[in-house]
């Protein structure tokens, strides 16, 4: 039945019950089951959505979530507590200090709480759900507010605790931030798999990945349903488009190579291939392409072991694949078209020293380079985020033009890079991504600037992450 709520707690509380041991004829006491397994906790707790994804003046927002009994004990009396604060979060700093849990933000919301099944038993998962209203929580303006949910028993207290976001939004003029503008770098970029003989392949992994439902298949979906809204610059390997090509007739899965004739298995034509290479030129029709080196050779490596003619003929091969496949042509100079971006390059892991930058610059027709923020912090660092765009001396002539992708928002969708990944993990890359764009906008709401935001190059999100 209803309690007041736990004092002390810093996130959203789950009230969890006395542990009993089911089948024994006696039970043992609550305090010896709790105590069996020193250091585990007998339940895990996620977060699984916030519905809507923000608060707004009026409207009541719904957290849901699964508690499942990691015990070998039945659990009684559990139930689920949220908390949150009027006061939000001042600055990305302090959204990571409060993620880590080295802050406590967060109070209990007086109601907002369920309670659960009266048994749980081993192993059980049970979903919850809370509705906050919107006097519960007092937002107080614009920002990004603490948000948890937390696992208790009415005998021992916190038994798990997930922490979140709740991004308040007042929807008034006067108190709205200016637009910041979001550009996605967007990575259609696989492993080299072609072999020495024509028409064959190392081995046939590309044959789920382009299919429906597989990794490219919905990067490519995600990616052509946003592509005009969501400033997005597709990224795009060569040596893909030409195993994709390879696949679109009959080919050959190579085993072995003999007196240098390849033997193995013969694959027909695949409808897959076909239909993916069809709609990825639909896609990007009009739209900015980015071309990586054939095979997206590492580019600061290279450099680095003085290999530049192997860069360069990297990239020449590269843009002349990529123009034959999607009918473009990417072989002009720099700057020639404002989609057919032949004079940016996008270092591995956007990491670059100078030596690389000058010899893009030099021998390779680079103008525009994508890098990571954390490669060129400013000299003095400002209180709020700064805008993508900057420059570098690049030793040749004009100065290099630089786009910084936001590393703290990489690194974050970077933790969902496994289609097996669970709904929970998806949500909390979802849920601080909004909050972490959000907070860039309440750092300095009058100041508009762009963020760069890269995925990994091979990402490999769960299932609707990508939309």
């Amino acid at each position: 039945m209803p309690r007041p709520p736990l004092t002390g707690c810093a996130a959203l509380a789950v009230a969890a019950s006395v542990l009993a041991l089911a089948g024994l004829a006696g039970s043992r006491s609550a305090a010896s089951a709790a105590t069996a397994q020193p250091g585990r906790r007998p339940v895990s707790l996620a977060i699984t959505s916030v519905t809507p994804a923000y608060a707004q003046p009026g409207h009541k927002v719904t957290v849901s979530g699964t508690l499942t009994n990691v015990s070998s004990a039945a659990l009684e009396g559990l139930s689920v507590q949220l908390s949150s604060s009027s006061v939000p979060l001042l600055s990305r700093n302090g959204l990571q200090e409060y993620a880590d849990g080295s802050v406590q933000d967060a109070a209990p919301i007086p109601g907002a709480f369920t309670d659960l099944p009266a048994t749980l038993a081993p192993r059980a998962t049970v979903k919850w759900s809370v509705a906050l209203r919107p006097s519960q929580v007092p937002l107080t303006g614009f920002g990004v507010y603490p948000l948890a949910a937390e696992a208790d028993s009415p005998v021992f207290g916190s038994l798990a605790e997930q922490r979140t976001f709740l991004p308040y939004w007042p929807g008034r003029r006067d108190q709205d931030p200016q637009r910041q503008q979001i550009a996605w770098v967007w990575p259609l970029i696989d492993q080299p798999r072609q072999a020495m003989c024509t028409r064959a392949l190392v081995d046939n992994g590309l044959t789920a990945s382009l299919a429906s439902g597989g990794r490219l298949s919905g990067l490519l979906e995600a990616g052509s349903q946003y592509a005009s809204s969501a400033s997005l610059t597709w990224a795009v390997d060569p040596a893909l488009l030409a195993d994709a090509a390879t696949m679109t007739k009959p080919y050959q899965v190579v085993t072995a190579v003999r007196n240098g004739a390849c033997q193995g298995k013969r694959q027909p034509a695949s409808p897959a291939a076909a239909a993916w290479l069809a709609g990825l030129d639909s896609a990007t029709a009009g739209q900015p392409v980015l071309v990586t080196p054939y095979a997206d050779a590492d580019i600061a490596a290279l450099t680095g072991y003085g290999m530049n003619a192997d860069l360069t003929r990297a990239f020449t091969e590269g843009r002349q694949v990529a123009s034959s496949v999607l009918g473009r042509d990417f072989t002009g100079p720099a700057g020639a078209s404002s989609t057919d971006l032949t004079g940016m390059a996008w270092p591995t892991d956007g990491i670059a020293n100078y030596a690389v930058l000058e010899n893009l610059a030099a021998s390779d027709g680079i103008d525009t380079v994508v890098l990571d923020g954390s490669t060129m912090l400013p000299v003095n660092q400002p209180v709020f985020t700064p805008s993508a765009q900057t420059t570098t001396p690049d030793g040749e002539g004009p100065d290099l033009k630089v786009l910084l992708s936001d590393h703290t928002i990489t690194q974050i969708i970077a933790g969902a890079d496994s289609a097996s990944d669970s709904t929970a993990k998806a949500f909390a890359v979802e849920q601080r991504y909004l909050a972490e764009t959000a907070m860039i906008a309440a750092e300095e709401p009058s100041v508009p600037r762009s963020i760069v935001v890269t995925p990994p190059r091979r990402w490999d999100p769960p299932a609707g992450l990508a939309g």
